[in-house]
């Protein structure tokens, strides 16, 4: 039976707290009904009908009761405001340019390890490919898999011309149909052994190449840790035009996740955005009303008096640090970069305390979680007991 989907947003008649929800709808047939959710604002429950209660969905964390006879308890209001929209979800699209500049490169004699990693994963394809369905198969049946994280490393060893065997880790999402998606651009270069970050970004850059790094920076901190922080006082600069300084946004769009990303501007960056935005799309303040909007900009920190740029991966065991002269911008001039590993402790005395900001950071341990590893020839899946990157 062909179904389809719409996507809706209700509003709690308390607090005006967004409800994000699919409605399912068949092609033939449609059964009415309704929901009942408690707001995890305010705890008030509500409802609203929909066609297809028991085939309808929803992401958000809300407890939510079927109506199969509409309206049901007569005591629960009725949402505050209901709109159908066409919005994606998020534009999230991490993906690692093997042709940018390498971020991982041998100690001993600095070779690139980026593509020498995809090199290997390309030979590895059929085997790996097939040990993937299997342990697809088997960590997505019911009542099976670890359950600890719903991502699964790959590992496999890089050859390198100092005669040592680099172990290139890859991290991939886990999901049903995952499998579907070319090797090469579901798995993600998260890290490799005997690759010295602090004496590969402690250097000058040009721009263009600064942010090719961070970007593969990106990438290695949405799996490594808790949270990361952008702290830049521009995005783009004041003289560009409106479409260059929206290119820029929708570039930190597609490699930042608002769920794990704090970004840290003046007051005049946020101004900008929600001017260029506004005139080129409906206003940013209806799309929040509904929960929307670029949750990036929403959940973003203001700080006027600042003139640093840095970008930091935190974890509960360590912080990794790129700093540098440059903002969030592409450009071809030339720029200093340095990066450091320090304790969070430092990280939170030194960076966020004299910037007097607090992120979202619960400092919880990331879980490893499954890994598929060739040894001696043979893929295997195992769950690692402590992550290759600390």
């Amino acid at each position: 039976m062909q179904t389809s989907h719409q996507s809706l947003v209700a509003l709690c008649p308390s607090c005006e707290a967004p409800f994000h929800y699919r409605q399912c709808m068949f092609q033939i047939e449609n059964d009415a009904g309704g929901w009942m959710v408690t707001c995890s604002d305010c705890e008030q429950p509500f409802k609203f009908q929909l066609f297809n209660p028991r085939e309808s969905s929803t992401n958000e964390r809300w407890r939510v009761t079927e109506i199969e006879t509409w309206p049901g308890d007569n005591n629960v209001p009725i949402a505050a405001d209901i709109v159908m929209h066409n919005r994606p979800s998020g534009k999230l699209n991490l993906q690692f340019k093997v042709g940018a500049p390498s971020l991982y490169r041998c100690e001993r004699t600095d070779a690139d390890l980026d593509g020498a990693a995809y090199i290997a994963l390309n030979i590895e394809r059929d085997r790996l490919e097939q040990a993937w369905r299997n342990a697809e198969n088997y960590l997505l049946s019911a009542g099976t898999g670890s359950g600890s994280s719903d991502r699964i490393l790959v590992q496999l060893d890089v050859p390198c011309s100092c005669g040592v065997s680099h172990v290139a880790t890859f991290s991939a999402r886990m999901h049903l149909g995952a499998s579907a998606q070319p090797l090469a651009d579901r798995c993600l270069l998260v890290h490799v052994d005997g690759a010295n970050l602090e004496e590969r970004l402690n250097c000058l850059a040009s721009k263009n190449d600064a942010m090719d790094l961070l970007e593969k920076l990106l990438i290695r901190w949405h799996v490594t840790a808790d949270q990361i922080v952008l702290a830049s006082p521009f995005v783009g600069h004041q003289f560009m035009k409106p479409e260059d300084v929206l290119a820029v946004w929708n570039w930190l769009f597609c490699n930042v996740d608002p769920k794990q990303v704090t970004v840290i501007s003046r007051r005049a960056t946020w101004t900008k955005f929600k001017e260029v935005h506004d005139a080129n799309d409906v206003p940013f303040t209806e799309l929040a009303r509904y929960g929307l909007e670029a949750k990036v900009v929403s959940g973003g920190l203001a700080k006027q008096d600042f003139h640093a740029k840095f970008f930091a991966g935190i974890s509960g065991s360590a912080v990794e640090v790129l700093s540098g002269s440059a903002n969030l911008l592409r450009g071809p001039s030339i720029e200093n970069i340095s990066f450091r590993r320090m304790s969070p402790k430092r990280f939170k005395t030194k960076y966020l305390d004299v910037l007097n900001k607090q992120v979202p950071w619960e400092g919880k341990k990331y879980k490893v979680g499954d890994t598929l590893k060739l040894v001696d020839g043979k893929w295997t899946n195992t769950v690692l007991r402590a992550a290759p990157w600390e």
